[in-house]
């Protein structure tokens, strides 16, 4: 339960109505008095919830240099102005181009917020402080160089750079007379287009996307500051695939030229082949083996296994035969067999991935009707999805066969309830608000009615003023006794947080709500202790929750160089906030779950014969202050799913459906007690290796399935649309976010006669904690609860440390070795 403001939300939205009038003609004004708004939003697409990066052109009409400020004011979720500035210099006679980093209200309809109406100030500085104002106006995304568009908070978001396509639609293109991707639980939107040198210059701006595609663009024309948010941005969990083109050599690969990123990029050049026919590399490109051109062909990047270095590994190669028995590869001479044409690595909590085929050229030739490649079969696995991706024609045939299923109900894990459920504050709020309004009751009283009595009942009405002014000194005084008396006291803090590590040791990343009750009347300062320019602090509300206001609406300023730190307005009542987090924690880090035993190392075993058999063993243990609860355990082995295929060209059915990409085994333990050494192949593997894909207990596949939607749907298709929020529907929504893109997607094909039970699964916030492209290569993911825990976050409040108390969820990913003979289809030798 959140504090008692004022009911202003019609109020707000009738003011914003009758302000975007009048400010259509100031912000159309806007450029000719200094402040051009050039784009609103990474590409100018913008959600709701989200940081979004704001570029503004500033001509001040300067005689001479300035230091000033720049800021963009945003109505907070407590009705306070927050405004995100940043410090320059303003030389005369230029256009200063300048970014900004607003953390956008939360509007259910992100349409809303294409007509707000943002106001830009322009300050001069001395000293640190604001002098005066240079220039000021009204700004709209409606009203940007660049129009905003902007993007639903239940839908995607992915990036491409450069003018390429590359068979991306699919993930946003809804078929005709539907509202929805029959095939997937969300709708991506894709920024097309974008240039390298429109790339914001903090990490924050690109927070909002989940993947970019690097197509054909230089990237020597990315800025330092842009290089460097990039890199800081994989490192906090982006997901990014480089398309390497036909000609050229824009990223250095031969060693020819540097770029920024040239220090994650392999060492050895991958070698180029020329004149490769593409009907060679259907069996990665598409879900069939039609060619409009079958002597089409194009040149290609092939990377050496045994050469690849700076934590590089295959993730896509061409097909080859295998000796049956021993799964040994047995590549054909002067043949493309076993190719290695993609590879990955992590970055921080990032993936990177680099592709050899030059997916936007071969897109362009139109070598099949529905396009080269083919989303699902070609994607899925560098941007960490499952779905089946139809082509629009696809889609039309299985409808004209009567066997599109019907729109499947929809649910919605991750909204305002999963994290309120954590760190609701009801009663301090209820108590704050009621204690100053008896107070002012009181005040009131006195210094009115009982004043005015007992003067009459003395003669001494003449006095009343003089009453009147004495007993509002005193309780002036008596107010700023109690606020200081109640600011002594230490602040406490409720909080929901996502706790990561990757590879059992070194750098941990949260991400963090929580509520920090605040003492006392005034301004408090709450920060992230020690924070780097890689933190994130932000005053947050829920999804689609109506603004509010106090009766002293006051200003939160928010500075670029000081993101994690916010000076609010206090109020003896409770505020909510957003954090993200990266850093070091020694002690914390090597209590989390791993494998620390050098006696009993994790070592995956993997049979690629005719009888596939995969195997993990090992001993994991954890020393933390308390039993970890609701713990899974999921092993994402080196074995791949078979490629999809259309069963016949005229009918648009695709076998095997929605697969995962690599196969695995998931086991749950309700507490796992400290000090507990855990044998994996016990809790993996009880039978001993098991076959992939086997549809049954302890298969993967079958666990996400059988673990979330089929409890879903069971539950009167709840997804908490009609289910309550509890602790165990909180849980399950966590590890759903948790695995958002590898969850079962919607039954599209049913026979209309007997349709099964499906859902669509949606999410309206959360998005960050989608960990979904570490199930595309070997690693063991461990999660697990740890309640009534103190925040890992280093918040303090006025300086000072808070007690705090609320869950944790644990996620820590160890990863394994992929043995490039895993990666391969088996080919059938003609």
């Amino acid at each position: 339960m959140r504090t008692l403001p004022l009911p202003v939300g019609v109020f707000a939205r009738l003011r914003r109505v009758v302000v975007t009038v009048a400010t259509l003609v100031l912000a159309a004004s806007a450029g000719a008095q200094g402040i051009t708004l050039r784009q609103f939003g990474i590409g100018s697409h913008f959600r709701p919830g989200d940081w979004a990066a704001v570029r503004l052109g500033i001509d001040a009409g300067l005689d001479e240099p300035v230091t000033a400020e720049v800021c963009i004011d945003v109505l907070s979720g407590d009705g306070d102005t927050a405004q995100f500035g940043r410090i320059v210099v303003l030389d005369p006679g230029q256009i200063g181009e300048v970014w900004l980093y607003p953390h956008l209200p939360p509007e259910l309809d992100a349409t809303q917020l294409s007509d707000a109406v943002f106001s830009v100030h322009v300050y001069a500085i001395e000293d640190g402080q604001r002098q005066r104002e240079i220039i000021a106006a009204r700004v709209s995304p409606g009203s940007a160089e660049d129009v905003g568009i902007p993007v639903q908070t239940r839908e995607g978001l992915m990036a491409v750079v450069g003018d390429g396509r590359m068979g991306l639609d699919a993930f946003e293109s809804v078929p005709a007379g539907s509202r929805v991707i029959p095939s997937m639980n969300e709708i991506t939107r894709i920024i097309w287009g974008v240039d390298p040198a429109d790339i914001p210059d903090r990490w924050e701006g690109l927070s909002s996307v989940e993947s970019i595609v690097w197509g054909p663009a230089n990237p020597s024309e990315l800025t330092g500051e842009s290089a460097r948010a990039l890199r800081q941005w994989l490192e906090a969990g982006g997901n990014m695939v480089i398309v390497l083109p036909e000609t050229g050599d824009p990223w250095g690969l031969s060693g020819a030229s540097a770029n920024p990123l040239s220090d994650l990029l392999p060492s050895v050049a991958p070698e180029r082949l020329e004149g490769v026919r593409v009907s060679e590399l259907l069996s990665i490109l598409s879900k069939t083996d039609t060619l409009l051109n079958q002597v089409a062909r194009v040149r290609i990047q092939r990377f050496d296994p045994a050469r690849l270095d700076r934590e590089w590994a295959p993730s896509l190669a061409l097909p080859c035969p295998r000796d049956p028995r021993t799964g040994n590869l047995l590549p054909r001479a002067d043949s493309l067999d076993a190719s290695v044409v993609g590879i990955t690595r992590s970055v921080g909590f990032g993936r990177l991935s680099i592709v050899g085929i030059d997916a936007d050229s071969l897109f362009r030739r139109n070598l099949d009707r529905t396009g080269l490649p083919q989303a699902d079969i070609f994607w899925n696995r560098f941007l960490g999805r499952r779905a089946d991706a139809p082509s629009q024609l696809q889609y039309q045939q299985v409808a004209q066969d009567n066997l599109l299923a019907s729109e499947a109900t929809t649910g919605l894990i991750g909204k305002g309830d999963l994290v309120n459920f954590s760190i609701g504050m009801g009663a301090q709020a209820v108590v704050g608000v009621l204690g100053a309004f008896l107070f002012f009751l009181v005040y009131w009283a006195l210094a009115g009615p009982v004043a005015a009595l007992v003067l009459a009942k003395l003669g001494r009405v003449r006095l009343g003023w003089v009453i009147f002014s004495a007993v509002a000194l005193a309780f002036g005084i008596g107010a700023w006794v109690v606020g200081s008396v109640s600011r002594l006291g230490a602040s406490t803090v409720q909080h929901l947080t996502v706790l990561d590590q990757i590879g059992g040791t070194g750098p941990l990343r949260a991400t963090s709500w929580f509520t920090a009750a605040l003492h006392g009347y005034g301004t408090a300062e709450v920060k992230l202790a020690a924070a780097s320019d890689r933190d994130l602090l932000a005053s947050w509300a829920p999804p689609g929750a109506l603004p509010e206001s106090f009766p002293d609406p006051g200003q939160v300023r928010v500075l670029v160089d000081d993101s994690a730190a916010l000076k609010v307005p206090s109020r003896a009542t409770a505020a909510l906030f957003e954090a993200r987090w990266q850093g070091e924690d020694s002690q914390l880090s090597s209590a989390l779950p791993g494998a620390r035993d050098p006696e009993r190392p994790l070592i995956q075993t993997v049979v690629l014969g005719t009888t596939q058999r995969m195997f993990l063993s090992g001993v994991v243990t954890h020393r933390l202050s308390a039993p970890l609860q609701d713990v899974n355990f999921i092993h994402v082995s080196p074995l791949r799913s078979p490629a999809r295929r259309m069963v016949s060209p005229a009918d648009g059915l695709i076998s095997p459906s929605d697969l995962l990409p690599n196969a695995g085994r998931m086991a749950r333990l309700g507490a796992w007690e400290p000090n507990t050494p855990l044998e994996l192949a016990e809790q993996l593997y009880p039978g001993g290796p098991e076959a992939p894909f086997l549809n049954a207990a302890g298969d993967l596949s079958y666990g996400l399935r059988s673990r979330y939607f089929d409890t879903m749907v069971a539950t009167d298709f709840g997804f908490g649309v009609h289910r309550v929020m509890n602790s165990e529907f909180q849980r399950d929504s966590l590890e759903m976010l948790s695995i958002y893109q590898m969850l079962q997607p919607p039954v599209y094909v049913s026979d209309p006669k007997a349709p099964p039970p499906s859902a669509r699964i949606e999410r309206e916030l959360g998005r960050s904690l989608d960990i979904s492209p570490w199930l595309t290569t070997p690693c063991l993911i461990i999660t697990g609860f740890l309640p009534n825990a103190s925040i890992p976050v280093p918040v303090e409040v006025d300086g000072a440390p808070v007690e705090s108390s609320g869950l944790i969820m644990v996620r820590v990913i160890l990863p394994l070795d992929t043995p490039p003979q895993s990666v391969p289809a088996t080919a059938q030798v003609p």
